[in-house]
């Protein structure tokens, strides 16, 4: 059973969230897109690693769902994603609810 999400509460949060992140200073940004079928793993957690040239093994960075639509706040919420690991040049990532079944697209900012 799938709980009722408050669309226009979570909206305002995220967008809430892109305004701070996008007023941080020293700092790249990116979209990243998860393949749908690129998840490894039988049974949860999957998880995918992606190339990001502009991570290394120590810095920091913020990881955001980017939601355009309701279907994308529903299938991100369905996944419940977390960013798990990171190493020179790579994000992993790691999907604790539902195998996405879609490709998710993700803002990220890495802090220099």
């Amino acid at each position: 059973m799938h709980k009722t999400i408050p669309y226009e509460a979570i909206m305002t949060d995220i967008i809430k969230l892109r305004g701070d992140i996008r007023s941080m200073k020293n700092h790249a940004g990116f979209v990243v897109t998860l393949a749908a079928g690129s998840w490894s793993g039988e049974n949860g957690p999957y998880t995918q690693t992606i190339n990001c040239q502009e991570v290394t093994a120590t810095n920091d960075f913020i990881v955001a769902p980017l939601i355009e639509t309701a279907e994308d706040l529903e299938n991100h919420a369905n996944a419940q994603i977390l960013a798990t690991a990171q190493g020179l040049g790579t994000i992993t990532f790691s999907a604790f609810g539902y195998k996405p079944e879609t490709d998710l697209k993700f803002n990220v900012r890495v802090l220099f």
